[in-house]
Order: structure tokens, then sequence, then C-alpha cells
């Protein structure tokens, strides 16, 4: 697939790469992002040099894109897989099945898109703050909305050696803790939410329900001379999390992707216990060094 754009060869620097056949699924991608995105698109097999690649959209035929484009990536850059096959991949971020129609591919942009921009955002927060609270050696917070779990996340983080990496497994984590957790926000329901642009809207709309009010989350971190620890545990039911994991994540979607995330970038070990709605994570640090010992309760 080529354009007059994508002919010229102009590089493009954070661009959406479609990297696609023929086909009227790849066509009806190509419609629908035209129209919101017609100056940061290259529709071509083969990339314009200079360019950056924000967003990858293959599909079978293309999957090695997938490497390529990390020699070309632009920060945080996120792969979607357009696939006919059952079996899940490992290489990309996203996937979404033609099968499932292109309503479904429409979710799973949103989804990479607005996924991006917030860990840059936090990215961006993290760099503004200094860490003034690199003491703590145990603590109790608690937290019930995206804000609370947002600023906890990046407080928690500057304690850490990777204060990226740990900010963006921790606040995965802590999502999954308030929407499917406390919340009962299932990964369908998510899915339509996202694609109606409706998920904050209805986060907050439950926050206030009388069947949730009262319920928060739970961090406890304890730091040790080797590791550190967090554990998450949330007021909700729990989840077969054996099933949201890895290979084992459905082909039709991206549920369980912030676990996934969390497991891969973030943490040297990630263990859920009880039912599910209980997980606790490990940094391992390096060296002998020996600090004093600080405790702090805390309650967000």
């Amino acid at each position: 697939m080529t354009d007059g754009a994508s002919s010229a060869r102009k590089a493009i620097k954070n661009c959406i790469w479609l990297n696609l056949d023929d086909c009227q699924f790849s066509r009806s991608i190509r419609e629908h992002l035209s129209k919101r995105f017609s100056g940061e698109i290259i529709i071509d097999k083969t990339l314009p040099k200079g360019s950056t690649v924000a967003i990858l959209i293959a599909d079978d035929s293309s999957e090695h894109a997938i490497g390529d484009a990390q020699l070309c990536a632009a920060p945080q850059m996120q792969t979607i897989l357009v696939t006919t096959r059952n079996k899940n991949s490992n290489h990309a971020d996203f996937v979404v099945s033609k099968n499932v129609g292109f309503e479904s591919f429409k979710t799973v942009f949103a989804a990479a898109s607005a996924y991006r921009r917030e860990v840059l955002e936090l990215r961006q927060e993290i760099a503004r703050r200094t860490s003034a609270i690199n003491t703590i050696r145990s603590g109790v917070f608690e937290f019930r909305t995206l804000e609370q779990a947002r600023d906890l996340a990046i407080m928690l983080s500057l304690t850490c050696p990777n204060p990226d990496e740990t900010a963006v497994g921790l606040i995965e984590l802590m999502i999954n803790a308030v929407e499917h957790g406390n919340l009962e926000i299932h990964s369908t329901l998510k899915r339509k939410l996202l694609a109606q642009d409706g998920w904050r809207k209805e986060i907050v709309r439950r926050l206030v329900l009388p069947e949730y009010a009262d319920r928060v989350a739970t961090l406890r971190v304890r730091r040790s001379q080797r590791m550190i620890s967090m554990r998450i545990e949330d007021s909700g039911n729990g989840f077969d999390h054996a099933n949201f994991t890895g290979s084992n994540r459905p082909v039709t979607a991206y549920q369980g992707r912030g676990i996934t995330i969390a497991r891969g970038i973030a943490f040297d070990d990630l263990v859920y216990l009880g039912q599910g709605n209980m997980v606790e994570a490990t940094i391992l640090l390096p060296g002998d060094e020996d600090e004093p010992s600080i405790s702090l309760a805390a309650r967000g």
C-alpha cells in the first residue's frame, strides 16, 4: 500500500506506520486513521530515512516489522498486530483479530494511543520531581481513584533504582486494583467504554455508588538491603490471573496487558496471591548498602 505522501519518501517524526497488505480491513484502517492523522501516517513497507515510529500497525505478513521498528522507535513506541491467527504474539504490544471486526481495531488503537500518551506524561512528571523520600523503608498507603494511584506510583518510583520503569509497572497494577478490583469493571465492559471514550467517566460514576464508595485498595511497601517489595490488595473478588498473562492473553483484545508490562519491564518478580485480588511485586537491589531503618504509614 502506498500513497502520494509515502511515495515521496518524506521523513516523519513520531509517525503512525501502516505496514499492511492491501485488503478491505487494512483499507478501513487507512481511511479511519487518515481522517485524524493525515500528516502523521506512513503507508508503505519501508520507512523513509530519518523517520521515527510512534505506533506501528502490522499484519501477519509483516510481523517482522515489529523488530525493524525498534531501530527507529520514538519514545514509548506501541505496536499493534492485525492477525488471522488464533495464537497470540509475544512481540506486539497489542493484538487484534480480523475476525472480531473493525470496531475492535478502533478500540485497540485508542488504547495504544492513550497508553503511550499517559506513559510519556508519567515520565515527564518523574523527571520534574526529585527524590526527597528515598529514605522510606516501609509504609502502608490507601488509594481509591486513578489520580491517587498515579501520584502514589510516581512518589514510590522515586525510591527505586529505575523510577521510569517502576512507575509504569506500578501504575498498571494499581489501575487494575481500582477498575477491575474495587469497581468491578470487567475487560469486556472496558473495551466498550474505551471505544465510546467513556472509561474515565464510568470510573468517576462508580466511585460514588453506595456499593463501591467504601472500597479502597492498599499498597504496602517494604525495603531491605536486598530488595523492595510492593504488595497491592484490592477489595474485589479477584480473577483468574493465569489466563491473562503472556501468550495466554486472548487474541481478540488487550486485556491482561498491565500484568505483562509489570512483569516484563518493571519488576524482577511478580506473584498473585490468594484469589487474585492481591499481587506482590519485587525489585532486587544491587550492593550491600546498610541504611538506617525508617518506617512510614500514610493514607492517600
